[in-house]
């Protein structure tokens, strides 16, 4: 069940950053390659703080890194 509700979570931001994107552009007046370049980054460092819970989760446990 915990991990389902995280899927939601990851899922809910990637879909967050993709509905902010048009009020991004208009605001910062940036192109799509720079449109491009905010979800990339965005990914990216998703992607790195999942594998620092997964380390934090073989380390400690994975019940204690879900609960905080």
């Amino acid at each position: 069940m915990a991990a389902c509700g995280g899927f939601f979570l990851i899922t809910l931001d990637a879909s967050v950053v993709n509905v902010a994107l048009p009020a991004m552009a208009t605001t910062l007046h940036a192109g799509l390659a720079d449109l491009q370049w905010v979800v990339d980054a965005y990914t990216v460092s998703l992607a790195g703080m999942i594998v620092l819970a997964g380390v934090a989760a073989d380390r400690l446990g994975a019940g204690r890194v879900f609960r905080h």
